[in-house]
């Protein structure tokens, strides 16, 4: 599923998740990567002691979604059943690549 096929992030079996959903590590930090049922991206990135920095989310967002897409990072409510300690969520928005364009 990662976009960039040339990456170091190892792919983990996980069977307690969706179909078509993949876990990846590298290092302390894991990441989940999934699309929905209209196809938008989602990507979680989490360690076990901390958060991800700015940069090792950058990593994981352009490793394994598409560049062209605009992804923004959300706060799930805590008893989400994806929610993560340490983590960070990002999902994939609509309509917002045009806004994205203009700030050129």
């Amino acid at each position: 599923m990662p976009i960039n096929t040339e990456h170091d992030w190892l792919r983990i079996e996980t069977p307690e998740l969706p179909p078509g959903a993949e876990t990846y590590a590298k290092g302390e930090r894991k990441a989940i990567v999934s699309k929905d049922d209209q196809g938008h991206w989602h990507l979680s990135i989490f360690c076990k002691n901390r958060y991800p920095t700015i940069d090792e989310i950058r990593d994981a967002r352009f490793t394994f979604c598409p560049k062209d897409i605009t992804m923004a990072i959300i706060l799930l409510p805590d008893e989400h059943p994806y929610m993560r300690k340490n983590g960070v969520h990002l999902c994939e928005i609509e309509g917002e690549q045009e806004q994205a364009d203009s700030l050129k």
